[in-house]
């Protein structure tokens, strides 16, 4: 009798030690992500790395573009500016029927045909260009008023000279071609930002008598303030925030080509580079043509998402974009980035340019205590002080991005950046999640952790409330867990002390624990996302998975059972039969 008695009580022990140790807790972690990684999928969530969900759990900054992730990336030209009129494009035919010169009409036609890297297929029943969101909109401006892009687009084949392409750094692209309806002449077209391409130019044209002769009239300082003015004003509209292009040529003929631009072609020097040359040094000639607004509007649900992200979840959310800085603060605005009483700070919105004079560069130190190479920012105090206002960085380069990346991440910060082009790569890189858009090129996607498969902003908000949902379950099946775990031991002790007995046998042990390990489980890993979870400050790496006060209620539950289950056993106990039912059980 003494001997089964003591084998019993060294099979409760065992027993203890494996019903007190959390073998659901492996399973819990698995399910949750999982679970997770499959519901972010049906979301347009694709999940590239199994940890990221969980790392936007703990981020506490996004850093986003405009084009494509807070807007539909579908513009349309809203109105446009040449010849010193100012015309909205309120029909299809406004552009064949607005009071602008032949000659604006043709310049205004081949620049967009011709300096364009969009192409245009046959679908089925019309034409449709496919390509850049810019170029397509300013395509279909030309397409709207019947313009056969389809065929004027095949004239520039054979007869180009010299393409220079777009680049975040330029913020411009320009071709130089043979001018299909003017033999023996070379026309350069240049698009890009207006306030950059405005600079450069020394005419424009201009119908005006007062201050032209012909078709084009010197371009002095007042006219270039009076356009930036108009460019600045077309851009800040609140309610539509446009992105505007400016356009410019230049026309020489085939023997000044030759002279200014093939000259040293025998010696590598490429045309192309003797036209970016040019440019650096102000030396061409170039026309202003027009600027033109093309607006893209937000998605849907962008500023609940926002209003989300920063009231609720406790995110810092910055625009970066290359547009201009009053369409991008006109987006801002709009989406919620950035408030009305923000907008005042010295530091709330700045230009790319104004940004590094400000903060300096990355600057990159090796540690011989680790062996790595650490990098931090040239002015660190200084770009503290920015990061705390900073909600707009327009006209910005991809290092641009990088630094922001880099300095937010040297305060301690984790962030989540948001891409698409190849240029976005670095960013992508160096931040705590990167995050894909799913029309991007193939080298920023294979250097992201998240996809969004529809480029959507809300469909960021939502894998940082599975990444933080996932922490959660854990913390919620860990609570479960310690309080059965620690119910169980206090009252196996005290039964033990006053009973002089177990008050439950091995077998029950068992099946409370698998209970416990397998169907609890898998009932709290795989809980949703509910906004009162996901609300608060994000969590750190280093955070206590349960926190002080579910510890108090973890302790405090725990001794309630216990009582309960201790008085239940002493109620037992009183009954006459209960010993002989006892002896029966460990017989």
């Amino acid at each position: 009798m003494l001997v089964n008695r003591i084998v019993g009580f060294l099979n409760i022990a065992v027993v203890l030690v494996v019903v007190s140790v959390p073998e659901g807790l492996p399973l819990t972690i698995g399910v949750s992500l999982a679970f997770s990684v499959m519901t972010m999928y049906q979301k347009n969530i694709l999940v590239r790395k199994l940890d990221a969900p969980e790392k936007l759990g703990g981020v506490d900054e996004i850093v986003c573009g405009k084009t494509a992730t807070l807007t539909k990336n579908k513009m349309r030209v809203n109105e446009f500016y040449c010849e010193g009129k100012h015309i909205r494009n309120t029909r299809n035919d406004t552009f064949l029927q607005c009071d602008l010169s032949q000659e604006a009409v043709m310049r205004i036609r081949e620049c967009i045909i011709y300096n364009c890297e969009a192409k245009v297929e046959m679908g089925s029943t019309t034409y449709l260009p496919v390509g850049n969101g810019t170029e397509i909109g300013l395509l279909r401006f030309l397409q709207d008023a019947d313009v056969p892009i389809h065929l004027l687009t095949n004239f520039k084949y054979g007869k180009t000279k010299m393409i220079s392409p777009h680049t975040p750094d330029r913020k411009r692209s320009a071709i130089a071609l043979e001018s299909p309806e003017r033999p023996g002449k070379v026309v350069i077209y240049v698009k890009g930002a207006p306030e950059i391409l405005l600079d450069h130019c020394k005419d424009m044209l201009s119908t005006d008598p007062q201050i032209s002769d012909g078709l084009v009239a010197e371009l002095n300082e007042s006219e270039k303030a009076s356009i930036n003015e108009k460019i600045d004003k077309m851009a800040g509209q609140t309610t539509q925030f446009l992105r505007v292009i400016g356009l410019a040529f230049w026309e020489m003929d085939m023997a000044e080509w030759q002279q200014q631009f093939e000259a040293d072609r025998d010696s590598g020097r490429s045309s192309d580079r003797t036209f970016e040359e040019m440019m650096e040094y102000k030396q061409a000639k170039l026309t202003w043509i027009g600027a033109f607004g093309l607006r893209d509007p937000l998605r849907v649900g962008v500023e609940d998402s926002i209003k989300f992200a920063r009231n609720q979840a406790k995110l810092g959310v910055r625009l970066v974009s290359g547009d201009h800085l009053a369409s991008a603060k006109a987006a801002a605005l709009r989406s919620g980035i950035l408030l009305p009483h923000e907008a005042s700070q010295p530091y709330a919105v700045m230009t790319g340019q104004e940004f590094r004079s400000t903060v300096g560069t990355i600057q990159r130190t090796h540690n011989p205590t680790t062996d790595q190479v650490e990098e931090t920012i040239e002015n660190l105090d200084v770009f503290s002080d920015v990061a705390d206002q900073l909600r707009v960085l327009a006209r910005a380069t991809p290092f641009d991005k990088a630094v922001l990346v880099c300095g937010l991440k040297c305060l301690g910060k984790s962030v989540a950046v948001t891409g698409e082009g190849i240029s976005d790569v670095a960013p992508l890189k160096i931040s705590d999640v990167g995050v894909a858009m799913g029309s991007g090129c193939s080298a920023a996607i294979h250097s992201s952790d998240i996809v969004l498969t529809n480029d959507d902003f809300e469909a960021t908000v939502q894998s940082i409330k599975w990444g933080r949902n996932i922490f959660h379950n854990i913390s919620r099946f860990l609570q479960f867990q310690v309080t059965v775990n620690i119910s169980c031991l206090l009252t196996m002790i005290i039964g033990g002390i006053f009973l002089a007995e177990s008050p439950f046998t091995p077998v029950q042990l068992l099946w409370m624990n698998l209970i416990m390990d397998t169907f609890a489980a898998i009932a709290l890993s795989t809980e949703p996302p509910v906004d009162s979870v996901t609300s608060g400050l994000p969590f750190k790496g280093n955070a206590a998975v349960l926190s002080a006060s579910v510890w108090r209620q973890i302790l405090g539950i725990s001794f309630w059972n216990m009582i309960v289950m201790i008085f239940m056993f002493i109620k037992m106990a009183a009954d006459p039969n209960y010993r002989s039912n006892v002896d029966t059980a460990w017989a």
